[in-house]
């Protein structure tokens, strides 16, 4: 029997972790490990055990292949794809709620950052106090604008549109399951 390439080949055939083929083959966990790495070999019983196992798998897999039958058998239920787009259209309403506060929220710092530049360029008020004040918001909406709020609002639409598309997918689904 050739070693195989992928080291977890024979486990995800079998279904089982290395301890537990180790176990069934009667041969330590670091000597099946060996073999399946190529650094080593099983004992004869071990490898005529586990090459009927996999023949046996392989078998079965091949007579077992579930057909799916949607017609009869619907991948999923009428109750099922009404909670999946009650949960959608809930996901929908937050993040656009969150897009429509962060937007506000941009727009507001925008507004504060025009409001400052003309304060700063106005002639009339000059004093150190009136300064001072300035420079301390000007710092707060700099550092507000530095918290990539843009990166986040474009995630946020992101996440809207993969929910939008999930819902018109969602409904085509139930107009299916309905006709059907």
């Amino acid at each position: 029997m050739k070693t195989p390439k992928n080291k977890n080949s024979i486990r995800a055939i079998v279904g089982f972790t290395q301890e537990e083929l180790a176990m069934l083959l009667g041969v330590t966990r670091s000597a099946l490990a060996k073999f399946e790495l190529g650094l080593g070999s099983l004992p004869d019983p071990a490898k005529h055990l586990l090459a009927e196992l996999l023949n046996h798998m392989k078998d079965s897999e091949a007579k077992n292949k579930p057909i799916l039958d949607e017609e009869r058998h619907p991948l999923i239920t009428e109750k099922q794809l009404k909670r999946l787009l009650l949960e959608n259209n809930y996901q929908l309403l937050l993040v656009t709620q969150k897009i429509n506060a962060m937007q506000k929220k941009l727009s507001n710092l925008v507004k504060a950052q025009k409001l400052l530049h003309y304060l700063h360029n106005r002639p009339q008020e000059k004093s150190k106090s009136h300064q001072n004040v300035l420079e301390f918001i000007t710092r707060k909406t700099n550092k507000m604008l530095a918290r990539n709020n843009s990166n986040t609002l474009y995630q946020l639409v992101l996440q809207q549109q993969l929910l939008t598309y999930e819902k018109q997918l969602l409904e085509e689904a139930e107009k299916k399951l309905s006709l059907g």
